[in-house]
C-alpha cells in the first residue's frame, strides 16, 4: 500500500512540475498585418490577427500614402518589429511604443509620448 501511494505522490508531482514548466514558456510570435487604410494602432479591426501583442512581427504595406497612429490611449503597445514596405507614415502622437527587434519604417513623426525598445529603427523615406 505504501509503494502505490508513493508512486501516486510521485506523479502528481511530476504532472505539477510539468504544468509549471509548460506554462513559463514565451507566447509565439505571429506575423501581423494592418488590414486598413489610415487609422488608430489600437483598434482591432485595422489588423488581420487583432492589435499585435509584445512578440509580434508587423507588416504594415498598404496601397496609397497612410498614416498609422499610436494615440495616448490605452497601456503600452509593444512589438517584436515593424516593416513598413510602402508610403506609409508611423506617427506616434502618445502612449508608450516599444519596438524590440530591427525594424524598416517609410516614415515616422513623434509629436508625444515615448518611442523605445531594443531594436534599431531604420527609417527609409
Amino acid at each position: 500500500m505504501k509503494g502505490t501511494k508513493l508512486k501516486k505522490l510521485v506523479g502528481i508531482a511530476t504532472s505539477a512540475c510539468t504544468c509549471a514548466v509548460l506554462s513559463m514558456q514565451p507566447a509565439h510570435a505571429a506575423t501581423v498585418n494592418w488590414v486598413d487604410t489610415t487609422g488608430f494602432w489600437d483598434i482591432t479591426g485595422n489588423w488581420d490577427l487583432g492589435i499585435p501583442a509584445a512578440a509580434d512581427d508587423v507588416i504594415i504595406n498598404v496601397g496609397g500614402t497612410h498614416t498609422i497612429t499610436v494615440r495616448p490611449t490605452g497601456g503600452p503597445l509593444t512589438v517584436n518589429s515593424i516593416s513598413m514596405t510602402g508610403n506609409e507614415t508611423l506617427a506616434i502622437t502618445g502612449n508608450t511604443f516599444t519596438v524590440n527587434s530591427a525594424s524598416t519604417l517609410n516614415a515616422l513623426t513623434h509629436t508625444g509620448g515615448t518611442l523605445t525598445g531594443t531594436g534599431n529603427i531604420t527609417v527609409t523615406g
